[in-house]
This record gives C-alpha cells, sequence and structure tokens, in this order.
C-alpha cells in the first residue's frame, strides 16, 4: 500500500515539473517580436508596436523601453514577426512589397496584402479597401494572383 501512495506522489511530482516546463515555453514561445533586416541584422522591437504603412513602403515600431517611433523601409526589411503575423517583402515586378505570408509549402508561397485608399469624386470622398492574394514560386515567379476591393460594384 506504501510503495502505491509513493508512485502516486512520484508521478505527481513529475506531471507538475513537466506542466511547468510546458508553462515556461509556451510563455517564452509569444515574447519575442522583431524583424530582419536584408543583411541579416535582428531587430527586438516592444511588444504590440509594429505596424504596416503600405503607402510609405515601411514598418513603423518601438524600441523596448523607448517612445521614439522608428521606421524601416521594404528595400531594407526581409521579414517581420509579431504575434500571429509573418510579414516579408518580395520582388514583384521589380518592386519591393511587403506581403502578409499566408501558407507556404512544395515552394509555392500564399500571399496577401492590403492597401486602404481614398477616392475623391465632385467634393466627396469616401474610402475602400484594395486587396491583392498571390500565389508565388521560389524564383518569386507570380503563378496566380487575385485582385479586388471592398466596394459594392460589378467589378469585384
Amino acid at each position: 500500500m506504501q510503495e502505491s501512495f509513493v508512485a502516486t506522489l512520484f508521478s505527481i511530482y513529475n506531471m507538475n515539473k513537466l506542466l511547468l516546463i510546458l508553462l515556461f515555453l509556451s510563455v517564452n514561445g509569444f515574447a519575442q517580436q522583431f524583424f530582419q533586416k536584408k543583411d541579416g541584422t535582428k531587430i527586438t522591437v516592444a511588444d504590440n508596436s509594429i505596424h504596416i504603412e503600405p503607402g510609405k513602403k515601411r514598418i513603423g515600431y518601438l524600441l523596448p523601453d523607448s517612445k521614439k517611433e522608428m521606421h524601416v523601409s521594404y528595400k531594407v526589411l526581409d521579414f517581420a514577426s509579431y504575434g500571429d503575423f509573418f510579414f516579408k517583402t518580395f520582388p514583384v515586378d521589380k518592386k519591393d512589397i511587403g506581403f502578409f505570408v499566408l501558407a507556404a509549402h512544395n515552394g509555392k508561397t500564399l500571399l496577401t496584402t492590403k492597401r486602404t485608399r481614398i477616392k475623391s469624386r465632385g467634393g466627396f470622398e469616401s474610402t475602400y479597401t484594395h486587396y491583392d492574394v498571390l500565389v508565388i514560386d521560389k524564383s518569386n515567379n507570380v503563378l496566380e494572383n487575385l485582385s479586388f476591393t471592398d466596394e459594392k460594384n460589378d467589378r469585384n
């Protein structure tokens, strides 16, 4: 009877140790938000500070313990990893364009980007969002391309 009690205590101890290790690993997995430049430089940024500026072809960020906003252009950016997002620049039609990577498999990558546009007509302004979804191969050739907006018209 005493041996089974000791075995139970030992298994509970090992289970708790395993849970603590798993908890530590899962907390650590969410901790770092960073981007990497094309030259290999990795920059860790403050939590929730990365924002994409597609019109200016750059991303903005804050360094840890800093209030001054910094920027990195798409020309020098390789990728940014923050939260559940992976943002990477690709040369498309000889231009560096930033895309969110949705999936990659067998040398093909599914990408998406969105840009908010302002349309002016007759003194009135309205905004709409333009979306691009692309499939590229490992040589960055566009295999499929789908473009659409959130406007309500027959072209969408």
